[in-house]
């Protein structure tokens, strides 16, 4: 589960990175544009283009020890939170402690991301001319592109529209780097819902493998025949089978020859593996395989294995030779099949596990089918029935567990996974969010006598505001179908990355069309809000000042 969460995290992390990168480049863009004359005086008296990009690196690097002055308490309190949440799911007290290599690594990634990022834009911005910067009035020379043409000629779309949509691709670059940070935003957001669904579909395959509602396990071995005739006298249960349910520890064969591992020479130990005994004609148990075959009733040392073992012990592999150490006795078994399931387990018929086990003609597990299978009410009755039913004739019950307790624990991991998840994908809309603010911001100053010129010939506040809101709302469509498309890609990725850390294979990816409308909204409400800010500003403007801007 942890490695799960993790790997998914780190994922999304460096993601997150990438979209402040665009962040810098976005806000580094506007400070030039804003300063391009200043830069243009410092090269008239002397300056060298050097100096002058020495002077905005700086900045930027003032820039990164400030944000690395909040991120690190910031992230000390997010680490100790999800310290305390791994103690607490994982019920172990543990000690929470400050890496010196994290800082260093925090520390590098606010400086170095930023100067990569701010190089370029810095760059191009200190290159002009004296005379280029001087002479700039904040007014951009575009080049006129097809779809400019395509709207000069465009009959029966309100003027304000055709204004949204020529100004929305003024800026074709700076378009692009907003585009990018809004909709990979969005594709980790519908991502981490395609995740969910898959995760949940795997789930379901999985618990395939239990075809019971119930299950009751006892302290000691008891015979089979108490365990089945004590469960079928309690209302509700329709089939009831003894299992022998065990521990053991895979014994590795150092001896290139392949002898002495039954005494103990030349041998290490592997992984702990849980055991399971079905009865040779169990109906309890439909095992999603994945490669091999199930047990048949006459196999005697034959074992069907899960894939976190293989994962664990990546040279067991089908038809070959599996030892297990159960007690202080090793026992020789073969792998005949590989199912789908985390965790390192093994199924062998009850009569062979039980002989390894030291419980020839026991069993310590009761596995019970009722009625109604799908009543989680019911479930739990039963179980409550049995644990009174088995106490009353003597037998030593430890536990039951319902099979709905166990889907609700499966579920409850995944939706944690996907929660946090999902606040990362949140935070990276916020990001998106910022980056089209900075955009919209940088657009209307450079169209700042544009703007005065609206405002002589009557263009109402209200006109203009909708003018720049339906810019930004279009940003945000556009990022929603670019997005739409890229969740294709990074949630296959995601889905891989959490499957293969949590079950040791990837699974199915299950695309969550619902998602799709949901960013729908969350774009353009993140666009729409984004954009309100630097058109009320704007709108604010009296036709003076705008026209006076230089």
């Amino acid at each position: 589960f942890f490695s799960a969460l993790v790997m998914a995290l780190t994922g999304v992390g460096v993601l997150a990175l990438f979209l402040s990168g665009l962040l810098i480049i976005n806000t580094v863009m506007a400070l030039l544009s804003q300063e391009t004359r200043q830069i243009g005086m410092m090269k008239a008296v002397g300056a060298q283009g050097e100096q002058v990009v020495g002077i905005y690196m700086s900045m930027i690097a003032l820039y990164g020890l400030l944000a690395l002055s909040i991120a690190v308490p910031l992230g000390m309190i997010g680490g100790k939170l999800f310290a305390d949440f791994g103690s607490n799911v994982m019920n172990f007290t543990v000690t929470y402690e400050i890496l010196p290599s994290m800082l260093a690594l925090q520390a590098g990634m606010a400086l170095i991301v930023p100067a990569i990022a701010a190089l370029f834009p810095i760059y191009l911005g200190t290159r002009k001319t004296v005379r280029e910067a001087i002479s700039d009035y904040g007014i951009g020379k575009v080049r006129e592109g097809f779809l400019d043409r395509v709207l000069t000629r465009a009959r029966g779309l309100p003027r304000p529209l055709m204004l949204s949509l020529r100004n929305t691709f003024r800026r074709k670059a700076r378009l692009a780097l907003t585009l990018g940070a809004l909709s990979l935003a969005g594709a980790v957001f519908i991502g981490v819902f395609c995740t969910q669904r898959s995760m949940a579909a795997m789930v379901d395959d999985v618990l395939g493998l239990y075809s019971y509602e119930v299950h009751v396990d006892f302290a000691q071995p008891v015979h089979p025949r108490r365990i089945e005739a004590g469960a079928l006298q309690v209302p509700g249960v329709t089939r009831a089978e003894s299992w022998v349910v065990t521990y053991g520890t895979r014994i590795r064969n150092d001896d290139s020859k392949g002898e002495n591992v039954s005494q103990g020479e030349n041998v290490s130990q592997g992984e702990n593996v849980s055991l399971f005994g079905p009865p040779p004609d169990q109906q309890t148990v439909v095992a999603p395989m994945i490669s091999g075959r199930w047990l048949l009733p006459e196999d005697e040392n034959a074992i069907v294995v899960s894939q976190g073992l293989l994962q664990a012990e990546p040279d067991l592999a089908v038809g070959g030779a599996l030892d297990i150490e159960i007690g202080d006795k090793i026992t020789p078994w073969t792998i005949v099949g590989v199912f789908m399931s985390n965790g390192a387990a093994g199924y062998a018929n009850a009569p062979a596990l039980a002989r390894a086990a030291g419980m020839t003609g026991r069993a310590n597990r009761a596995i019970v089918k009722i009625d109604d299978a799908e009543n989680t009410i019911a479930q739990q009755t039963v179980a409550r029935g049995l644990e009174e039913r088995y106490e009353r004739a003597g037998l030593p019950v430890t536990s039951s567990l319902t099979i709905y307790e166990v889907i609700a624990g499966n579920a409850s991991q995944i939706n944690m996974i996907v929660y946090l998840l999902l606040i990362v994908a949140v935070l990276l809309a916020v990001v998106g969010g910022l980056g089209l603010g900075a955009t919209m911001g940088l657009n209307i100053l450079e169209r700042t006598r544009e703007i005065g010129v609206l405002r002589a010939i009557g263009a109402s506040n209200g006109t203009l505001r909708g003018i720049i809101v339906v810019e930004g709302v279009l940003i945000g469509l556009f990022s929603w179908a670019l997005g739409t498309l890229l969740s294709v890609p990074i949630g296959n990725v995601l889905t891989y990355a959490v499957s293969t850390a949590f079950t040791g294979a990837s699974v199915k990816v299950v695309f969550a069309g619902f998602s799709v409308w949901l960013w729908l909204i969350v774009a353009v409400g993140v666009s729409a809000f984004a954009s309100f800010w630097p058109a009320r500003r704007a709108s604010k403007m009296s036709v003076r000042e705008a026209l006076a801007y230089e």
